[in-house]
């Protein structure tokens, strides 16, 4: 006797704080397992999880089968390196925060989040809320060109990583910052003694 359709929706749930749900009253046969909605901080799992309910023998009146599922969380790298020789620059500080809703909006009070680049020139963040997010470079190295550009991304509520709303989305997130050096001091020209002239070559003369 057909019980269910094939594809067909059979069960709805939420877990609960523990992590578990728990469906009852299923018919005998195979079934699937899907992920619609990931908890705050994590990728949406596309896989499908299957679970058989299969006859045991008499004396078993209810068959249970347990499915674990494995969670990934959000991750975003920010890497920081030179622009020509592609080094990593380890220390560069960075101002992150979540965007309130109004726009351009500087971070404000404990909004406000500074984050250090390691000795590969990384910062990792994980487990962010879905949200749109900023991030600017707040403290250059010396010697390095400061970069005030505020640049977005977004965390979708499949927690996927996008640059903006409407961009290719990615399980993980990459940002890489180039830096630019100061360019070098023009030498000042040495000045000329008093009473120097030139010549027709250039060259300086003292009478």
């Amino acid at each position: 006797t057909l019980r269910a359709e094939k594809e067909s929706l059979v069960a709805q749930g939420d877990t609960g704080a523990d992590g578990k749900i728990v469906f009852k009253d299923l018919y005998l046969g195979r079934y699937y397992i899907k992920e619609i909605k990931p908890a705050p901080g994590y990728v949406l799992d596309e896989e499908k999880h299957e679970a058989l309910l299969a006859y045991k023998d008499q004396e078993t009146a209810i068959v249970k089968e347990r499915v674990e599922v494995q969670e990934t969380p959000v991750k975003v790298r920010l890497v920081k390196i030179d622009q020509e020789t592609e080094e990593p620059l380890e220390g560069v500080g960075f101002c992150i925060w979540k965007e309130s809703g109004e726009e351009d909006a500087e971070p404000k009070g404990s909004d406000r989040q500074i984050l250090r680049t390691d000795a590969r020139g990384e910062i990792s963040l994980a487990y962010l809320a879905p949200g749109a997010y900023c991030i600017q470079e707040s403290d250059p190295l010396p010697g390095y060109i400061s970069d005030g550009t505020i640049r977005r991304f977004v965390i979708g509520e499949d927690g996927m990583f996008r640059m903006e709303q409407d961009a290719p989305s990615y399980k993980e997130g990459e940002i890489i910052i180039k830096n630019e050096k100061v360019p070098p001091e023009e030498d000042a020209p040495e000045e000329e003694p008093p009473g120097a002239a030139r010549t027709g070559d250039g060259r300086s003369v003292i009478f």
